[in-house]
């Protein structure tokens, strides 16, 4: 909300896909933040990169469930703003001391607690019972144990390091991983490093083995 105010945007699925990548570098900054808190930003930051792949590619198609995030995050932004614009109202009145009082017409007149005739302890408890059964529980979520991350850039320095003595080398001794998941992100750090003009490559043959060989600038 406070990135569509300051841009001085409607609430629309275009001002949400321009806004997603300020918010994704506001996610950037966090640090300590509750998990509940933390959830609740990832939730809606998934969100916001939807609308924005669809906005860079109208023909993708959406399932229901995600039709139905994109409107509720809009109706959440929407009735924030409403509740901003009053409770600017409310603190103004305040300052004013504008309160609210009773119609004239029953001044003078002493009010108390009139209980139904059949009230009791009893009923009280029961009624007191059912309201906090049927107040929704807490989803209590496994805990899990979350694998290493490797990013991009790390990968990236560790190869540049790798290969610091050595000018060349064969993809496959370059990259050096340990699972599928290291050797899918060594593999797209190569790509990133030959696309930033820090190594060649050469392959002899549609099969051949993949040479990298460092840029020396």
């Amino acid at each position: 909300m406070d990135l569509i105010e300051e841009n001085k945007l409607s609430i629309n699925e275009i001002s949400l896909s321009k806004v997603c990548e300020d918010y994704l570098l506001h996610m950037k900054t966090l640090r300590d933040a509750p998990r509940s808190e933390a959830a609740v930003f990832l939730s809606v930051g998934a969100t916001l990169l939807l609308i924005k792949s669809r906005t860079l590619i109208p023909a993708l198609e959406l399932t229901e469930e995600e039709e139905e995030s994109i409107e509720e995050l809009e109706e959440r932004l929407k009735l924030l703003k409403e509740f901003r614009a009053l409770s600017s109202r409310i603190r103004e009145l305040g300052r004013k001391r504008a309160f609210i009082f009773s119609r004239e017409a029953f001044a003078g007149y002493e009010f108390g607690f009139l209980p139904p005739e059949k009230m009791g302890a009893d009923l009280l408890f029961k009624l007191a019972r059912h309201i906090i059964e049927s107040l929704p529980k807490p989803d209590i979520l496994p805990e899990k144990t979350l694998a290493k991350i490797i990013t991009i850039e790390q990968k990236s320095r560790d190869l540049i390091n790798r290969i610091q003595d050595r000018l060349s080398g064969p993809l496959e001794k370059v990259i050096s991983a340990k699972d599928k998941v290291e050797l899918i992100v060594g593999f797209l750090a190569i790509l990133e490093l030959i696309k930033q003009g820090f190594f060649d490559f050469k392959q002899e043959g549609v099969f051949g083995e993949v040479e990298l060989k460092r840029v020396v600038g």
